[in-house]
Formats: C-alpha cells, structure tokens, sequence
C-alpha cells in the first residue's frame, strides 16, 4: 500500500527499476515466518545493501540471531560500491553515540 502511494507500479519484471522498493526484513524482538519471508530476514548479513543501510539508522540493534549489533554485521561485509549518505538521521529512540 504504501509503495503504490508513492508511485510505484508492478509489472510481471521483479527487477525492472522502481521508484520505491520496500522490505521488511527486521522487527525487533520477532523472529519469525510471515507470508513466506523469514523475518530477521537472513540476508542481512549476507549483503552490504541490506545491512549498511539498517546499521545507519541504527548501528547498535543487535541481530536476534547472530547476537552481533548491525554496525557489526554491515562493518564485515565487503561494501561493493555502496556509496554512504552523511545526512542518515538515526531511527527514532535510537542514539547512534551510544553504546
């Protein structure tokens, strides 16, 4: 619902550009199956793209099942030209200077 609010189209091509493309692949405290997508979702520390991103809006989120914080997990990954943004605001409740 919210993808299609913001314009984003589906066509028969899962990987033809898109204007938004959102996945849950966190909650915290869940570990779980929802509709066919595990949840943590194991490609967390398997991908820069997935993790980097999650260890910006909050690095010290540890993983329910790896024990290890986000920063953790997105700091051993090889970053394959994933370029940073410097404007990331930190998720809400979140402080990415503590511990």
């Amino acid at each position: 619902e919210i993808e299609a609010e913001l314009g984003r189209v589906r066509t028969g091509d899962r990987f033809e550009p898109r204007t938004i493309d959102l996945d849950i692949v966190m909650i915290e405290g869940i570990e779980s199956e929802i509709e066919g997508t595990r949840i943590p979702d194991p490609d967390i520390a398997t991908y820069a793209h997935i993790a980097v991103p999650l260890a910006d809006l909050a690095p010290r989120q540890r993983h329910p099942e790896t024990g290890q914080t986000l920063q953790e997990i997105a700091q051993g990954l090889p970053a394959g030209g994933l370029v940073r943004r410097l404007d990331v605001v930190p998720w809400p409740g979140t402080d990415s200077n503590k511990d």
